[in-house]
């Protein structure tokens, strides 16, 4: 069988009966934080270019933008919303993938599930095996070399989505087959934009969000593709490279859940710049340190935090997205403003920020690397005037658990919703799997 061939087989067998609890639960706290990141980013500049899109296009359909209550096609909504909680940047991640499966599954099978008033049950299943799909093809292609040219979002999120589309469309193996091998014709995305400074990240992932329910719709359809797009000849593999864990890539697929290994971000920000984020907010706190009077601040992490594009960036910032995706900058942040949040990002031109970002150096620290991935260390050293160095360290990042997620969640819609809808939204959530009719949760994130 080929790769396509055991996913199929794999996505039209998963049933919500077969699910363990904890990863039932799991969908619900990805669905709280792909949630808040909307929420969070709902102001930026990329959600009014988004959302002036869909409505350009003057399209009639069922599927609702979170917040504003824009209808349309569910694919271009499921766009609209993907872009909008790409955004932020604090989206979560599944680390052997790198890819941010919930800003494009979590959109799909909402708006699709909008579309067709599936119930809550199946709006989980689509979730679980979209994620599934999502993660378990990037891990077989994902390292370094690629991330350096590719970005892992763009590349694998339409197979993902497309998994969660045709769970919620009821397509048969073949139909999946000739979808995923429409996905993989669909993956794009390139990092120019970290070394440019622009926005394209975001619709990377609205793009692959939207591609992926295509191919499904084009599988439902009966198109013909290679069921070989992973593992043939010239498929994915061949062009991005085939890593250690494509041997394992469907090893006990339907019982072991990759989802269980998501993260979510503490800091609206790159992921590989969490650590000294985290690190520099624990040093404000316990020390005594006036911006004004910082003359260079030294960065120490492992090689992927520094080698990504975009992360070596002292300045200056021009954009949101740079300022996001910048260690130096995330560190400057912390040490001007005392706080670790989304306004750090949106005052990205703030000239004390720029200037301590610009006395700022990253560095690749060996011992660190040797411990990543399975730790994200970082050391930070802050020279002052005087003479004074302060100077802190972290084997380790630690990540959201539930509680911080729900609480960043009701945080963040309280600030867009108000209290009274916010609760409301939240029991929704948390008895998704007896909602009857998803409409019936969706109708919650629109503001009244």
């Amino acid at each position: 069988m080929t790769v396509t061939e055991e996913f199929a087989k794999f996505i039209v067998g998963q049933d919500f009966d077969k699910l363990p609890d904890e990863v039932v639960e799991k969908v619900k706290m990805c669905v709280f934080h792909a949630l808040a990141c909307t929420f969070a980013g709902h102001h930026q500049q990329v959600g009014d270019v988004a959302r002036a899109y869909l409505k350009s296009l003057g399209l009639p359909g069922k599927a609702t933008t979170i917040l504003d209550g824009l209808k349309g096609p569910a694919g271009e909504v499921a766009l609209v919303n993907s872009v909008i909680g790409q955004s932020t940047a604090q989206e979560d991640i599944h680390g052997d993938s790198s890819a941010h499966s919930g800003t494009m599954v979590i959109p799909a099978s909402l708006a699709l599930g909008e579309e067709i008033n599936c119930s809550g049950k199946e709006f989980i299943v689509s979730v679980v095996v979209g994620y599934e799909t999502l993660v378990r093809i990037g891990m077989s292609m994902f390292s370094p070399d690629f991330s350096r040219r590719f970005r892992p979002s763009g590349i694998f999120g339409p197979y993902g989505t497309c998994a969660a589309a045709a769970k919620l469309l009821k397509l048969n193996e073949v139909e999946v087959v000739n979808a995923l091998g429409m996905a993989g014709n669909l993956s794009a995305g390139l990092n120019q934009w970290a070394l440019d400074g622009t926005t394209e990240i975001c619709f990377q992932n609205g793009f692959a969000t939207r591609n992926g329910m295509t191919a499904a719709r084009l599988g439902k359809a009966g198109i013909l593709a290679a069921k070989s797009i992973v593992d043939g000849l010239i498929g994915a593999w061949a062009i991005y490279g085939k890593q250690e864990a494509a041997s394992k890539i469907t090893r006990d697929l339907g019982t072991s859940y990759e989802i269980l290994r998501v993260y979510y971000k503490p800091a609206p920000a790159c992921a590989y710049a969490q650590s000294s984020a985290a690190l520099a907010l624990k040093m404000v706190k316990s020390n005594e340190i006036n911006p004004e009077d910082i003359t260079g601040i030294e960065i120490r992490t492992f090689e992927m935090a520094k080698q990504y594009p975009g992360l070596d960036y002292a300045g200056p910032f021009k954009d949101i997205t740079q300022a996001k995706m910048s260690q130096q900058f995330s560190v400057a942040a912390v040490m001007a403003f005392k706080e670790l949040c989304q306004s750090n990002y949106d005052r990205f031109a703030d000239r004390l920020v720029n200037k301590i970002a610009s006395v700022s150096t990253l560095e690749s620290d060996e011992t660190l690397n040797n411990s990543y991935p399975q730790k994200q260390g970082c050391a930070i050293k802050v020279m002052l005037r005087d003479n004074k160095v302060i100077t802190a360290s972290q084997d380790d990042l630690q990540f959201f658990n539930s509680d911080q997620v729900i609480e960043n969640f009701e945080a963040q819609g309280n600030r867009v919703l108000g209290m009274k809808q916010t609760e409301k939204l939240k029991k929704a959530i948390l008895d998704l799997d007896n909602i009857k009719k998803i409409g019936e949760l969706t109708k919650l994130f629109v503001k009244v």
